[in-house]
Parts: structure tokens; sequence; C-alpha cells
């Protein structure tokens, strides 16, 4: 009889391991997830510059400034006008494009994987100026390393506004919120390369 017991006990092993095994990778990409779903949901209730009924694509805050790309509606159409808006509620310092020119062919979107993250890229030329905005998350812990006991990926995030001038940088704006490209933008907008070393 107690042959039969050990023999059932060894036999349930295997799949409590699995079952436990399968908790441990859920909890892990809870871990990854929950920083962008935070992020997502702190960024809706920030002011922004789009106007009512548009989307907010990208929304960045610094200091008094915003700077924040809208599309007029949710899904892109040829229609739709994308616009991109950088000052403050009661004075806008710059508007690309001007009117009622707004296609979104104008806006490249870009991204990349890190380790534990991702990096993504909303790239437009305005004159003799390049604009871009990013979001990116790059994991800063790893099992095993010194004062990390819960082996959490730590992801770090960051984001921001760059302007570039004949490929050098000319000014950066760094978001004090945790900004996150909107899903449409990755979806819907142009695609282009993606080139490293931009936000550094």
């Amino acid at each position: 009889m107690i042959q039969h017991h050990t023999l059932r006990r060894t036999e349930a092993l295997p799949q409590a391991v699995s079952r436990l095994s399968k908790l441990i990778k859920f909890v892990a990409s809870l871990a990854f997830a929950l920083p962008a779903l935070a992020a997502a949901a702190n960024d809706a209730a920030l002011p922004t510059l789009c106007k009512e009924g548009e989307a907010v694509l990208f929304n960045c805050l610094n200091k008094q400034k915003i700077a924040s790309l809208c599309v007029s509606h949710g899904a892109f159409n040829e229609s739709d006008l994308v616009k991109y808006r950088f000052g403050t509620a009661s004075r806008i310092e710059l508007e690309y494009p001007r009117g009622n020119n707004g296609s979104h062919k104008l806006f490249l979107f870009s991204s990349t994987g890190h380790s534990g993250g991702s990096e993504s890229h909303i790239k437009f030329v305005n004159g003799r100026f390049t604009y871009l905005l990013y979001d990116k998350m790059i994991r800063t812990g790893f099992p095993g390393d010194p004062g990390n006991s819960d082996g959490t990926n730590n992801p770090s995030m960051s984001g921001g506004v760059i302007v570039l001038k004949k490929g050098s940088k000319a000014s950066r704006l760094s978001c004090r919120n945790n900004v996150s490209i909107s899903s449409v933008a990755y979806q819907s907008l142009e695609k282009e390369d993606f080139q490293d070393g931009l936000t550094d």
C-alpha cells in the first residue's frame, strides 16, 4: 500500500513542476508588462495638445511644455489628419503640418527589441530639421545580480523628442511622464528601418 502511494506522488511531481514553471513565467511576464500598462493609464490623465475628437499617438510632458502627436480619428484613413504640436495649452509654438495638411504618410515609424524591452521611433522632417519622437524600455535587472534578490527585470523607461539638423542633435526634450507611443501608430504609420544610436 505504501508503494502505491509513493508511486502516485512520484508521477504527480513532474506535473506539479510543470504547473509551477508556467506560474513563474506568467508572473515574470506581468513584471515586464505592468510598467507599460501603468504608463498608458497614467498618460490618459495627463494634459495634451490634442483637440477634442482627436486620438493621442504620443504625449510628452517636460516642465511647462508639452509635445503631442495627434490623429483626427482613432483609425487611419487617407482623409485623417496627423498633427505634431509643441508648446502649452495657451500657446502652440509649433504645429506640423500647418492648416488642413496632415497626411499620416509624412510620419515614419520604426521599432526594435532590446533585452527585456524595446524602442520605438516616429520621425518627420520639417524644413531643415528632423524630429524624432521616441519611447524606450530597457531591462536593468537580471537574476543573480547584486541587490536583485527577486530576479525581476527592473525595466527602465524613457521617452522624448530629439531634433536633428544635418544628422546632429540640435536639441533634446526628455519626458517627465512615462511616455508610450500608441498602438495605433504601430499599426498604421508608414514603416522605415530602425536606426540605432539616435536616442543615446
